[in-house]
């Protein structure tokens, strides 16, 4: 099953956004910059991300049943929209 969800995140901390799905999509309702991490738990933030950026998603295929996805703003705050499946 297939789900639909916005985010409204900040640089300040990661926000948990989709848990034990395999395809996960992220992407940005406006110009900011996000981050997104996948892993575990929860990551520090100084930790490893790939960036996102508008017209530019992030998509995370192949994920793990433990796996969670993390997603903070870069620089301004973000609304961002994650699927998952």
């Amino acid at each position: 099953m297939s789900e639909t969800i916005d985010f409204s995140v900040t640089r300040d901390a990661w926000t948990e956004v989709a848990s034990g799905a395999a395809y996960v999509t992220v992407a940005t309702h406006g110009r900011e910059r996000f981050a997104v991490h996948a892993g575990t738990v929860a990551p520090a933030l100084t930790a490893a991300f790939l960036e996102g950026a508008p017209g530019e998603p992030v998509k995370l295929m192949g994920l793990g049943a433990s796996d969670k996805v993390y997603v903070r703003a870069t620089v301004n705050p973000a609304s961002v929209v994650v699927l998952s499946s």
